[in-house]
């Protein structure tokens, strides 16, 4: 058979069964790889993945990843167009979670170092733990943002004696 040419993917022409092919692989692959090389086998990698999570054999080769991604294949089988189809929706379904998982985790270091941000101001030193604690659940930059809100806190209340109520140099909040 005649090997198709990239024209083969134009809008409007109808897709062949190995240009379909070579779209799931570049679904499943993902937007981040290191050249041909790296995408075949991550695909690879994923479709043996898939199986093995279903407990099911396969008869997956690189050599036929690579033969959908350079559109070397005569043809494709019906069954591998199914599958290939499941692992692309299994794939897009997994880049969904983490991102999900991505945002989920930003906003609750954001609430947490808000949430610390918030303790330092009220009474830094009371709350001295549960600062600290924040810091040590939201593992992050956040640590560096409460300790420079506690050491401006500190600076400021530095002219101030506390015993007495008295201003000082700095001036009491």
């Amino acid at each position: 058979m005649e090997k198709l040419s990239a024209n083969t993917e134009r809008k409007g022409a109808p897709m062949s069964d190995v240009a379909l092919a070579r779209k799931l692989v570049a679904e499943i692959g993902g937007d981040c790889w290191d050249g041909k090389a790296d995408l075949i086998d991550r695909v690879y990698d994923a479709i043996c993945r898939h199986f093995r999570d279903l407990d099911q054999p396969h008869s997956w080769t690189r050599r036929r990843v690579r033969s959908f991604w350079h559109r070397e294949a005569a043809g494709v089988r019906y069954h591998e167009m199914v599958e290939l189809a499941a692992v692309a929706h299994a794939q897009k379904l997994e880049r969904k979670r983490i991102e999900e998982a991505k945002r989920d985790h930003a906003e609750f270091v954001t609430r947490t170092a808000r949430l610390a941000t918030a303790l330092a101001v009220q009474d830094e030193e009371f709350h001295r733990e549960a600062i600290e604690a924040f810091g040590r659940i939201a593992g992050s930059q956040d640590d560096i943002a409460v300790e420079r809100t506690a050491q401006r806190r500190h600076e400021a209340l530095a002219g101030c004696d506390r015993a007495s109520g008295t201003l000082g140099a700095g001036g009491c909040l």
